[in-house]
């Protein structure tokens, strides 16, 4: 045996193995084939019963929206009716309220007033009574002033004739130390 067997053998096993491989990748092919095959069959039947499921919801939406607005009109034309006649209705009761709100605002504005007066006049009274204290206070304190002023005139009207007389009889000395030959001088500071 020799090279050219073993080559052979060796060639024979590369062709067997390639005939495995071509027959394992066109069942593989033929797998993914199916499984993709599955998958488009698998997302229409989905597909399908999404569509159906989305118009059923669309449909009851539709449905309830139309009920719901159907509700709000019945219930915004019994608010419209029961408010336009309590306006009706409320028109007589909000004058009789305006008038008595009216009257009692008069009435206030009268206490105000009677009020504001007597507080006027208890400020004029005792503004009064205030300027009779003052002038009372500031009549006695003139006095006082008048007095202590009319005192120290008094003071000084006799000091200045206790300083006359003073000045008198220095002058009479000087006058009679004169005559006697004594020379009387000042000394400057």
């Amino acid at each position: 045996m020799g090279i050219a067997d073993d080559m052979k053998r060796i060639t024979e096993n590369i062709v067997a193995s390639y005939d495995m491989r071509v027959k394992a990748l066109s069942d593989l092919v033929a797998d993914t084939q199916k499984t993709l095959k599955g998958f488009a069959v698998d997302r229409k039947k989905m597909s399908e019963e999404q569509a159906k499921v989305l118009a059923d919801f669309v449909a009851d939406l539709t449905k309830n929206v139309g009920n719901m607005l159907k509700g709000f009109q019945k219930d915004h034309k019994a608010m419209a009716d029961a408010l336009k006649e309590s306006l009706e209705k409320g028109e007589t009761d909000r004058l009789e309220t305006f008038k008595d709100m009216m009257g009692n605002i008069q009435k206030g504005i009268k206490d105000i007033e009677i009020y504001v007066a007597n507080k006027l006049k208890e400020f004029s009274d005792e503004h009064a009574d205030m300027s009779k204290e003052l002038r009372e206070s500031l009549s006695s304190y003139v006095n006082e002033i008048n007095k202590g002023v009319t005192k120290l005139l008094n003071e000084y009207s006799s000091d200045m004739k206790k300083a006359k007389v003073a000045w008198k009889g220095m002058s009479k000395t000087l006058k009679t130390a004169r005559k006697a030959g004594v020379m009387v001088g000042v000394e400057e500071a």
